[in-house]
């Protein structure tokens, strides 16, 4: 039954996120918000909004380990799982002048992340504050840099474009009441099964939860790569990991704390966690050829599964 919940939870999610961003992107349009605009900012937002719900709701049920657990779990599947999925399938290529902007504003917020949650044991509100500040920061200039580049946004825009406001409404409002529904039972199916099981919350978070709610990114990084938009790819699992932790992450601790943690989310998974960003450094080396990108998604896929593995 704790199975069940967990599947409807993220069935649930997947579905209220993609009519959150239906809803929030036509009501952006109706008000003539440019499109890049919507790209960088309405878009993002909606699409974190899944681990958000299941993040704040964890926090304040009290599961800290689910809030924690689930973002640096969807960070390091992001990367671990997703995107070495796709280069050892495809054999992806991308250059360090396509991705590397981006890359160290990741890394720069993964090593904040430790020392955030080192110094206080967790993330109290002045810590979530300043992740929001620095989302701002990197959004304000994500949208100077863009200002003339073409938003890669075109079906979520296309098909927003043309519903009218009554439709509108309903999508935000299903879409809200969706995301609530499904956090609530995904919370309710993990923490039980981490009781059936044995095994702690932490656990079940990095593992099941945080992989159910990377689906929504391998799907959409399959199409890009299909699209023959590689680079694309990349920089929206990076961009999902930079939001991951400044907005799902900030906006929950500025509500309600996280604290009393387990003691291996701060030994163990966010280092993990800062372990597998870099390694994307190694891939801009490795993907001059298709071989090598094939050979780097394989090690990153076995490195995933033993962490996995070991966790348990």
């Amino acid at each position: 039954m704790n199975v069940l919940y967990l599947i409807a939870g993220i069935l649930l999610l997947i579905v209220g996120g993609d009519f959150l961003v239906k809803g929030s992107v036509s009501l952006s349009l109706k008000f003539n918000i440019s499109k890049w605009i919507i790209g960088l900012t309405v878009v993002s937002f909606a699409t974190s909004a899944p681990e958000l719900i299941v993040s704040l709701n964890a926090a304040i049920d009290g599961h800290p380990d689910l809030a924690l657990g689930n973002v640096v779990g969807s960070n390091i599947a992001n990367l671990a799982l997703v995107l070495a999925f796709i280069l050892a399938g495809y054999g992806l290529q991308a250059s360090w002048k396509e991705i590397g902007f981006d890359w160290l504003w990741m890394i720069a917020i993964s090593a904040l992340l430790p020392i955030a949650l080192i110094s206080t044991g967790g993330l109290n509100f002045m810590w979530g504050l300043l992740f929001v500040l620095i989302l701002v920061s990197y959004m304000m200039v994500q949208i100077r840099k863009s200002k003339n580049e073409v938003v890669e946004m075109e079906d979520e825009v296309a098909s927003a474009a043309m519903l009218k406001p009554l439709p509108t409404v309903g999508f935000l409002l299903l879409g809200a009441i969706a995301l609530y529904a499904g956090s609530e039972v995904l919370i309710e199916g993990a923490v039980g099964l981490a009781s059936t099981l044995g095994v702690s919350e932490r656990v079940i978070s990095i593992s099941m939860v945080s992989v159910g709610t990377s689906i929504p990114e391998l799907a959409a990084s399959v199409i890009a790569v299909k699209k023959k938009e590689g680079a694309l790819s990349v920089s929206n699992l990076i961009g999902s990991n930079i939001f991951n932790i400044c907005s799902v992450l900030g906006i929950t601790a500025i509500i309600h704390p996280i604290t009393s943690l387990d003691p291996s989310l701060l030994r163990v998974d966010v280092w993990v966690m800062l372990a597998v960003a870099l390694s994307l450094l190694v891939w801009t080396k490795m993907s001059k050829t298709k071989m090598g990108s094939h050979i780097f998604g394989f090690i990153l896929l076995s490195a995933y599964a033993i962490y996995i593995l070991t966790i348990f």
